[in-house]
């Protein structure tokens, strides 16, 4: 302020406006004196213009001082506010006293410099740099603002300035930092604007859209950012975490509320802000499981997992009441620092069930509330819980469960069953999980027995029958469970025998697999299905060497091989599982036998004292009831084995007929090589010597390879050493001849063994000899009919062939049939291809039983078939014979009616029209013949296709013409009678032109050719 200012300010207000109106006076008296100065005729004007000019110069005068007292009273308001702590306190009564003392009224004089001091407060509140908003600015800035007088339109304009100030400064930024810091401080202005106007007053009295092209989107942006920034900073003012307590949740709702943040982004804030709570609890537990430990105390871990899970039951209870901020709800820790899958998450789970079960003893109702929170709290999938909780129960499971076995309850307990079933329900455990833990600890035991002794004594099946009567676990279990544990050690015995071959096999190998099977103690019929899966693995064997080998001779001694493997080590041992428990059943038979004929024989004797007569009844009941005991007995293993061989028998066949009509097939008509395979199976039925070693060897069947090949893959291995046993051993002779021996009966048995072992019942069989026997009667056929006819000669031979082959006379002259056939077949090719195919040679290979649809195409068909209804409806004879066209051919060229019908009318449709204009053309060339047959055409064309409709000429003179030729030359009434009608002529035109042509005064003759008269 400087010296007049000072001066001026100094001044009362009365007394400076007392000075200037003073001022004025006196300069205006002055003005006056002056002017009395001019000459008298100017001294009047003089006077009032020196008066004005003085008075006015004092005017400026006084206006000046008062301009310099108003600068005055701004500099003092401004230094008042400069010389305050926080320019805000400052009040409405005081910035009017201020101005009062100077004569002002701020809000009408001086908006210009209120604008200035209002922009300097307003670049103080709003930070440039990182530093956030307090919350605060918008109320101190209407608080200012109102203090100062300064109203809304004055106020926009300075938050417009300064708005245009950081886009600027944002514009002459040199570096990314400083471009970001210019953006934020721009994002704040605008938020605090929008608090301080109003959203409504604000987008109106600042078009930073229009101005600054800045759009609607981005200030929205601008708006959540910062008031998501305020609300979070409120939350960590507070802790940092979401604190479950209605107080605080009320004042952050009215936070929320002041700040203008929406609830989406609220909510957002709040998850993360319990998750925060969520995490420190988790890091507690996590601290205590990770700690190590002589002997671990989970405690402190399960206590700051229930701390968490409480948290959420009272964040979920305090979302009812009234005032709260909107998505307040239960969180997870899924999203921070913890991600799915976090193998910490798994062990907190994991401890926290396992410490409660282990102190409630049961899964109370309460417990399953807390494990399905803490999974969802943890962010664990269902699968993920449900396995780890499985886990745990099972745990807890067997602790409960040694408790009750060693303790004697279990084995005191009635019902076994409702004791575990007991413990399932304590601890919600799924009853087939609790099965298959029985199963386990079972087969531990067991295999604990076979560790340490390779064998099962018979106080180790004591102790396994009482382990499975206390664990419930059926005998169908029992068996699987025996089949991977001790079945896998007989197995090796049996893989050891089989694997020793035929060469080193010996009744050692025998009795090692007996022993093994009763120290085992494997059931027979697990024993014979344990042979036949290591037996079968062996056959595979062979037969893949087999066809391994190119040379035929090879592959057959491989198959033979098969076959002695099959009959010298495969069938003893079968026999001797078996062997066991047919024994036992004979033995038992015997000893029931045995009591029967005892029990008789007391009786008898007993009858002949009075005294013991009673007990003689009761001993001779007792013989009868043991008597019908044996015989039932007897019966149902006959109907057991009955129906076994009868399913197999059905499993063999495969859908291909009962094993009856194979019987019946082959006592007919079978080929001699069958007939000499049956022989030689039928001879060695009761065994055969192995050598001179006295032994018997014997063949069996029940060990086969039908569901481990196909049976076309079967049948080829059978066909393959059916052709060796067939094509004989050359043997060489001197002088370098050679000559074929045919192979004796032998291999004719193992042929028969061998189909056996692939699991080929009779038809089987029978098929393979039969194709074998057809084809070569097959090929001498086509050997003989390649060269000419059937002669006498050649029917003779084939006749001898025929019986050699043991072929039947109707296959017989099926195959020569077939042959015949294949040879009108090529013909048929060959005119196919040069093109000479007719209607005629396709109908003779119909008659010769050839099913010509399989090699001519029903389009060709209908080709021929179409050229045949062309050929007849222009042949000139008005025939049409619709039962041979429409009905006949059709059948023997196998073509459809619907096609048929279609081709018959579209040559019909087409011709009829043609053939009349032939036939005028013809009439008036005086071609006779030529016109009649043209007429005829036509006539044959209205049969194919009936119409009523006449035909359409513009000269009727010539169709009567037409008409009258016709009657003259065809003397068919029902022909004249189609003529008559496509020529709609009426009966008294008709007839009127017979009677001309009767009576011989129609004249139409042919004109003489001057051309050709030699």
């Amino acid at each position: 302020m400087d010296g007049v200012q000072k001066a001026l300010a100094g001044l009362p207000g009365a007394l400076f406006y007392g000075a200037a109106l003073l001022l004025i006076t006196i300069a205006g008296a002055l003005g006056y004196t002056a002017g009395s100065r001019a000459p008298a005729k100017y001294q009047t004007l003089g006077k009032g213009a020196a008066a004005a000019f003085a008075g006015g110069a004092a005017t400026v005068v006084a206006s000046t001082a008062r301009e310099k007292r108003s600068q005055a009273a701004s500099v003092a308001l401004y230094n008042d506010l400069m010389q305050r702590d926080d320019p805000g306190s400052i009040s409405t009564e005081e910035v009017k006293a201020i101005g009062s003392r100077y004569g002002v009224v701020f809000s009408q004089t001086q908006v210009g410099d209120l604008q200035q001091i209002y922009s300097e407060f307003l670049m103080a509140l709003i930070p440039t740099d990182e530093t956030p908003l307090t919350g605060d600015e918008p109320q101190q800035l209407r608080q200012f603002k109102d203090a100062l007088g300064l109203d809304n339109t004055a106020a926009a304009e300075v938050h417009m300035n300064l708005a245009r100030r950081f886009l600027r400064e944002r514009a002459e930024a040199g570096s990314r930092s400083q471009d970001s810091e210019q953006r934020k401080a721009l994002g704040k202005l605008v938020y605090v604007s929008y608090l301080v106007f109003g959203a409504q007053q604000a987008a109106f009295l600042m078009p930073l859209r229009r101005v600054f092209n800045i759009q609607p989107a981005s200030i929205d942006v601008m708006r959540r950012d910062n008031a998501k920034q305020l609300f979070d900073n409120y939350i960590k003012a507070h802790g940092g975490e979401l604190q479950a307590d209605q107080g605080f949740l009320q004042g952050l709702k009215e936070y929320q509320d002041r700040v203008q943040l929406s609830d989406e982004v609220a909510e957002e804030v709040m998850r993360e802000a319990a998750r925060t709570k969520l995490e420190r609890c988790l890091a507690t537990a996590l601290q205590n499981v990770k700690t190590r430990t002589k002997k671990s105390d989970y405690a402190p871990a399960v206590k700051a997992l229930r701390e968490a899970l409480d948290y959420n039951n009272q964040l979920e209870r305090l979302a009812q009441q009234p005032n709260m901020p909107k998505g307040l709800a239960r969180t997870n820790v899924y999203g921070g620092k913890y991600q799915e899958g976090d193998k910490d998450l798994r062990e907190l789970f994991r401890v926290f069930v396992e410490e409660s079960l282990r102190s409630e003893g049961r899964f109370t109702e309460q417990l399953e509330q807390d494990v399905s929170a803490l999974q969802q709290m943890l962010g664990l999938g269902q699968k993920e819980a449900a396995s780890l909780r499985d886990e745990l129960s099972s745990k807890i499971y067997r602790r409960l469960l040694r408790e009750e076995v060693t303790s004697g309850r279990l084995d005191a307990a009635t019902s076994k069953a409702a004791v575990l079933q007991e413990l399932c329900d304590r601890l919600k455990f799924n009853p087939e999980a609790a099965g298959a833990l029985h199963r386990s600890l079972y087969r531990q035991k067991m295999d604990d027995i076979l560790k340490n002794h390779n064998k099962i004594t018979e106080s180790d099946a004591k102790e396994l029958d009482r382990q499975r009567i206390l664990l419930c676990i059926t005998k169908a279990e029992i068996a699987t469970i025996q089949r991977e544990t001790c079945g896998r050690l007989f197995q090796t015995a049996v893989e050891d025998a089989i694997n020793a071959g035929i060469d080193r096999f010996s009744f050692d190998d025998r009795d090692r697999v007996k022993t093994a099977q009763k120290e085992l103690r494997i059931s027979d019929s697990l024993a014979k299905e344990i042979l036949d899966t290591v037996a079968r693995k062996a056959f595979t064997g062979f037969v893949t060497r087999s066809r391994s080998q190119r040379d035929r001779l090879e592959a057959a001694k491989e198959l033979k091989k098969l076959v002695f493997f099959s009959n010298i080590v495969v069938a003893p041992l079968l026999e001797d599982v078996q062997g066991a428990a047919a024994k036992a059943d004979a033995a038992k038979k015997e000893a029931a036998k045995k009591e029967i004929a005892e029990l008789m024989a007391k009786a008898q004797a007993d009858m002949d004292k009075q005294d013991k007569k009673e007990d003689a009844t009761a001993a001779k009941d007792k013989a009868e009831d043991l008597q019908k005991e044996v015989d039932a007995t007897e019966k149902q293993e006959a109907e057991q084995k009955q129906e076994a061989e009868q399913e197999q028998k059905d499993k063999g066949e495969q859908g291909q007929g009962s094993e009856a009509e194979g019987e019946g097939q082959a006592e007919g008509e079978q080929p001699a090589t069958l007939k000499k395979a049956q022989t030689a199976a039928a001879a060695r039925k009761d065994g055969e010597e192995v050598g001179s070693s006295g032994v018997t060897m014997k063949s069996q069947k029940e060990i086969n390879l039908r569901n481990d090949l196909q049976l076309r893959d079967r049948q080829d291995i059978y066909r393959n050493f059916l052709l060796y046993c067939m094509s004989g051993d050359t043997v060489a002779l001197p002088m370098g001849s050679t000559v074929v021996v045919e192979r004796d009966e032998s291999e004719f048995a193992r042929l028969s063994q061998l189909g056996e072992i692939l699991g080929l019942n009779q038809l089987d069989v029978a098929s393979v000899h039969k194709d074998l026997a057809e084809t070569a009667f097959r090929n001498q056929a086509q050997q003989i009919l390649q060269t000419g006819t059937l002669t006498k000669e050649n029917t003779e031979y084939l006749s001898g062939m025929r019986d050699k082959m043991g072929l039947s006379k109707e296959q017989a002259e099926k195959i020569i049939k077939g042959v015949q056939n294949q040879r009108l077949i090529g013909g048929l090719e060959a005119a196919k291809n040069t093109g000479s195919l007719s209607l005629q040679k396709v109908l003779d290979m119909k008659e010769s039983g050839v099913e010509i649809d399989s090699f001519i195409s029903e389009e060709m068909r209908l080709n021929l078939y179409t050229k045949e209804v062309q050929a007849v409806l222009s042949d000139g004879t008005g025939n049409f014979d619709e039962e041979r066209l429409l009905q006949q051919l059709p059948k023997d060229l196998h073509l459809p009616e619907t096609k048929v019908r279609k081709a018959v009318e579209e040559q019909a449709k087409d011709r009829k029209r043609t053939t009349l204009v032939q036939a005028v053309s013809y009439l008036r060339q005086r071609k006779m013949e030529d016109t009649v047959k043209a007429l005829n055409n036509m006539v044959a064309c209205n049969k194919a296709l009936p119409s009523d409709e006449a035909v359409q000429w513009r000269e009727q003179e010539e169709l009567q013409d037409l008409y009258s030729l016709y009657v003259g030359r065809e003397k068919d009434d029902a022909k004249q009678a189609v003529v008559q009608k496509l020529f709609s002529l009426s009966d008294k035109d008709a007839q009127s032109l017979k009677e001309v042509v009767e009576a011989g005064d129609f004249k139409l003759e042919a004109e003489d050719d001057d051309t050709n008269f030699f």
